[in-house]
């Protein structure tokens, strides 16, 4: 948004982002997506053979519970080789297609990392193709390729969810060790309080419980080389949101400033795409009864220590339903985190994602990785 708001010419600005529309959030930038196109591949298989354009592609199904055969798995692999960067955008392409990129996420983090391992073995990777095509789910093109193919896809990037510290360490360690163009954190929703740290950081020293590991040793991601383990494979981009419906539990803004100051620094992107149903409120609006030289004298105080206090004049000036009965006094302060006893910040629940919004620290969150 313009340094200006067209919108509120006067009203208080909280960073790049006018200050009314955190409350009016349909003045807001739009909320960034992480997929461009879902993608439930057994309703339609084949689907991305015909789109014309390049798109980031979300999976919406789980590919690796237990239900799920080896053989299907495999058929949803096919089903990205021939629309991914494997085959299109090469020199074997004879058409110019549109290159498509996946992702990938699941709750069995354990099985996805023996089912990739798997994959990269000629020999079992023919032996789930013709599986496949005893269902009917791949036909000989798919067989005549798969000896071939790389040990994994090039457009497709496997990710797991992560709502805490205990989900983050039961499932990342697998998700590291799995085959794949890249790999994505989905914190979604953030419930508590993540330390990424040992999954981004680029070095780390060897403890005491690791000591037995020999020299060149790969754990989660990592090789050690000496006192040191040195970052093989690395989470490529983290996205994080809070929860939504109507039993939802409100996820700390704390928490996010955290996750994303810990991507900065890693130099990975991170994408936040909502509060959910719950989000900061922004400002605390109440009549007060108190003349308007005391409230004044209350602005200029909130000034002092960063907040920012708007009057009940100006409010009504702005023509919003909110304030249109001006029959008291009305002040607008911004609600800061640090204001509040142990550090909590207020938060409001609201009935839609739209209407918590997608703001943090004032504004969008958007970092996407390259393409593949």
């Amino acid at each position: 948004m313009a340094a200006t708001c067209t919108r509120h010419p006067d009203a208080p600005h909280i960073g790049d982002m006018c200050g009314l529309c955190t409350i009016y959030p349909e003045t807001a930038p739009a909320p960034p997506r992480y997929a461009d196109r879902r993608w439930a591949p057994s309703a339609r298989l084949s689907e991305p053979l015909s789109w014309r354009g390049s798109y980031r592609v979300e999976v919406v199904e789980d590919l690796f519970v237990p239900e799920l055969s080896d053989a299907w798995i495999a058929a949803v692999w096919m089903s990205m080789f021939w629309t991914g960067g494997d085959i299109r955008g090469t020199i074997y392409s004879r058409l110019n297609k549109p290159v498509q990129t996946f992702l990938v996420r699941t709750d069995h983090p354990g099985r996805m990392r023996d089912w990739t391992n798997a994959w990269a073995n000629q020999q079992r990777r023919v032996a789930m193709v013709k599986a496949a095509i005893e269902q009917g789910w791949c036909d000989q093109e798919d067989l005549d390729q798969a000896p071939w193919m790389a040990d994994h896809l090039a457009s497709v990037w496997l990710g797991v969810t992560v709502t805490g510290q205990y989900s983050a360490e039961e499932r990342i360690p697998d998700l590291l060790e799995a085959r794949a163009a890249g790999r994505f954190l989905l914190c979604s929703p953030l419930l508590e309080p993540l330390n990424l740290h040992p999954y981004l950081a680029e070095t780390l020293p060897v403890t005491h419980p690791q000591w037995d590991a020999p020299d060149g040793a790969v754990v989660h991601g990592m090789e050690r080389h000496g006192d040191q383990w040195i970052r093989r494979d690395r989470i490529g981009w983290v996205i994080a949101a809070g929860e939504t419906g109507p039993k939802a539990r409100p996820t700390h803004p704390t928490w996010l400033t955290d996750l994303a100051s810990a991507c900065d620094e890693a130099s990975i992107p991170f994408m936040f795409t909502g509060w959910g149903a719950w989000a900061p409120a922004p400002w605390k609006v109440s009549i007060s009864p108190e003349p308007a030289e005391t409230l004044e004298q209350r602005k200029r105080q909130a000034e002092q220590i960063g907040a920012t206090h708007a009057m009940g004049y100006e409010a009504h000036r702005w023509k919003h339903e909110m304030y249109q009965p001006p029959h008291k006094t009305w002040s607008i302060e911004r609600s800061d985190a640090e204001k509040w006893p142990g550090g909590q910040a207020p938060m409001r629940f609201h009935r839609s994602r739209a209407a918590a919004g997608w703001l943090l620290d004032g504004r969008v969150r958007d970092g996407v990785p390259s393409r593949r």
